[in-house]
C-alpha cells in the first residue's frame, strides 16, 4: 500500500468512528488525550487490508506491512466555547511529534505520523506550529472533523523520508 492510499483509508474511516462515539466528545471536551484508543481503531481499519499487523514493536505504536506508523493525540490550548479552558502544552505536543519523525527516521521501510489535533479550527497561532511539522515531512495531508459534540478537530498524516 502506497502513502495515498493509507492516507484514503484512514481519512474515510477514521473521523467517522471518532464522531460516533459520544465518550470521545468528553475527551475533546475536557482536553484529554485518547492515545490507546486511537492505536486500537487504526489497528481496526488496517485489519481489513491485511492481518500483517504489530503494536509496539520496535519502538513504534503500529507496524502494518512495510509499514511503520507513530500515533498522537494533540490537545489545544485555544479558547473555544464548547471545551473546557485549560493551558495545555501544544509546543510540547509538537516537539513530541518531531521526536517521533526523528525515530521514524531511522527506520528501513515506509514511514508515517498520524495525528489527531482537538480543539482546532482555522487558527493563525496553528499555523506556526504546523509548519515545524510539514517541514519534516516529505507529504503532510490534512482532513478536519468533528467530535459528537461538535468539538473541532483535524486528523493530520504525514509521509516521513
Amino acid at each position: 500500500m502506497e502513502f495515498d492510499e493509507l492516507w484514503s483509508v484512514i481519512k474515510n474511516e477514521l473521523p467517522c468512528r471518532i464522531k460516533l462515539k459520544k465518550g470521545l466528545s468528553v475527551f475533546a471536551f475536557n482536553r484529554s488525550k485518547f492515545e490507546g484508543w486511537l492505536k486500537v481503531e487504526v489497528c481496526d481499519i488496517l485489519f481489513e487490508y491485511s492481518k500483517n499487523l504489530k503494536v509496539e514493536e520496535e519502538f513504534v505504536d503500529i507496524l502494518f506491512e512495510d509499514w511503520f506508523i507513530e500515533l498522537k493525540t494533540v490537545n489545544t490550548s485555544y479558547r473555544f466555547d464548547e471545551v473546557e479552558n485549560k493551558t495545555k502544552p501544544v509546543t510540547k505536543n509538537i516537539e513530541s511529534i518531531e521526536k517521533d519523525i526523528m525515530k521514524l527516521n531511522k527506520k528501513e521501510g515506509k514511514k508515517a505520523v498520524l495525528f489527531v489535533v482537538f480543539p482546532l479550527d482555522e487558527r493563525k497561532e496553528w499555523n506556526s506550529h504546523i509548519s515545524k511539522i510539514e517541514e519534516k515531512c516529505k507529504i503532510l495531508k490534512e482532513e478536519p472533523f468533528e467530535f459528537f459534540n461538535s468539538v473541532k478537530a483535524k486528523l493530520y498524516m504525514g509521509l516521513v523520508e
